[in-house]
């Protein structure tokens, strides 16, 4: 379904890209997407990316070539999602050291076209650095091989390296050393490793927002006389594949950084065990969940995002036949209220029977590794539970979670299960 909603879904991490294959390539590692349509009709995708210590909110957009765009969408785009990482995905021609498959992560990028046109041109560089933080991260990453898992062995004979330095932008395509761009590339930016189009233009908007975190990462498709062949072999769709893997590699193993050293320590994951994806194609049913959200709502609060504190002790049932969607309504209902953040933890309990709530209750307990709910659970039911499991009997259950269960035992008794 498209959101076309004045307000957004929350939105961590923007990543821009300039080709059908780059999007595609990006799109690729998302989960739960769907389409959100801004104001003035731009089109992005959201989705979840799962990293090693938090979950982040992304959308996606392909923008089209050009410093220009790329300046102006990423700002319409940062404005409009607040995000606080912005990334720039793609390919890049390569000028300097790389071979076709290699990535580039951009330490900063240059605007070659910036000078003087006088009888003879004069350079006059401007250059936009990189995040230092999404620096430091991808020199970690490019260290080590972990990254290349992600490309699923799509190309089992070649291992690409990645490099970490110098990109140069402007308007123009490259499509040969002979070139006067190419001469002119080689002798006032000679550090450069690629040339592209869009880096400049993207980093100038977020060096305007100066809370967010920006990265350019090219995959090597051609290297500028061979970028014909190249691009007829399929060199485009490796080097987006390249580049994605990486960048969102970064991502798995990025922490924000923060200025305040008194800041507490980050909150532990969010827990989510909902064993469906979500249904694509759901629709309607609108005035259901929105009853479900305001009983699950805590008293005084109005504000529909705002994250929840408990809905434990507020059971509510969705009967009707079997196959008229309970279940689907449920998904739908666990994965708008992740969406819009409104509870830090999602834990999804089979109540078919007593059997498969004590069975979800021992998985939930390996999960969670939470040994009040594993004295709950050999309070129940003892043999479900190793011995070695429980610690210190089970005289001391947390109340809340000895009244939720109870709550929910009665509450199935009540209606029965369908």
């Amino acid at each position: 379904m498209a959101n076309q909603s004045p307000a957004p879904l929350p939105c961590e991490v923007l990543i821009l890209t300039a080709l059908p294959v780059e999007y595609q390539a990006v799109l690729a590692h998302l989960q739960d997407v769907q389409e959100i349509t801004h104001p003035e009709g731009t089109v992005y995708e959201w989705g979840i990316f799962t990293g090693q210590d938090r979950t982040w909110r992304i959308v996606v957009a392909e923008i089209g070539m050009g410093g220009p765009t790329a300046a102006s969408e990423t700002e319409r785009a940062i404005s409009f999602f607040h995000a606080q990482i912005a990334l720039f995905v793609g390919v890049a021609g390569g000028l300097k050291n790389v071979k076709l498959g290699d990535v580039v992560a951009s330490t900063k990028v240059y605007t070659y076209e910036a000078g003087k046109a006088a009888k003879k041109f004069e350079v006059r560089p401007v250059v936009w650095p990189s995040s230092y933080a999404l620096e430091q991260r991808a020199r970690s990453v490019a260290r080590k091989d972990e990254w290349l898992a992600r490309l699923d062995n799509a190309s089992p004979n070649l291992t690409p390296q990645v490099y970490i330095g110098a990109l140069a932008a402007g308007e123009k395509v490259l499509g040969s050393t002979q070139s006067s761009l190419y001469t002119l590339l080689k002798a006032n930016y000679g550090d450069s490793l690629a040339v592209e189009m869009e880096g400049h233009g993207f980093l100038a908007a977020v060096h305007a927002n100066h809370t967010v975190h920006g990265l350019v990462i090219r995959g090597i498709s051609d290297l500028i006389d061979d970028k014909p062949t190249a691009d007829a072999v399929g060199w485009q769709e490796m080097a987006a594949r390249h580049a994605a893997a990486f960048a969102f590699q970064v991502l798995a193993t990025f922490t924000l950084p923060t200025s305040d050293s008194t800041s507490p320590p980050p909150a532990p994951p969010a827990v989510w065990n909902v064993p469906h994806s979500r249904n694509p194609h759901f629709t309607g049913r609108d005035e259901l969940l929105e009853q479900l959200d305001q009983h699950f709502a805590l008293t005084g609060q109005r504000d529909p995002v705002t994250t929840r504190r408990a809905a434990l002790t507020q059971p509510r049932a969705i009967k009707g036949l079997g196959g008229i969607g309970k279940t689907q309504i449920a998904v739908e209902y666990a994965y708008r209220s992740r969406g819009h953040d409104r509870y830090v933890h999602t834990l999804w309990v089979n109540a078919a029977s007593e059997e498969t709530i004590m069975t979800s209750f021992v998985a939930l307990a390996e999960l969670l590794l939470a040994t009040e709910l594993l004295r709950l659970c050999a309070f129940l039911a003892p043999d479900m539970i190793p011995e070695e499991l429980i610690r210190d009997g089970a005289a001391q259950w947390s109340p809340l979670l000895q009244q939720a269960v109870a709550d929910l035992f009665a509450f199935n008794q009540m209606i029965g299960v369908s």
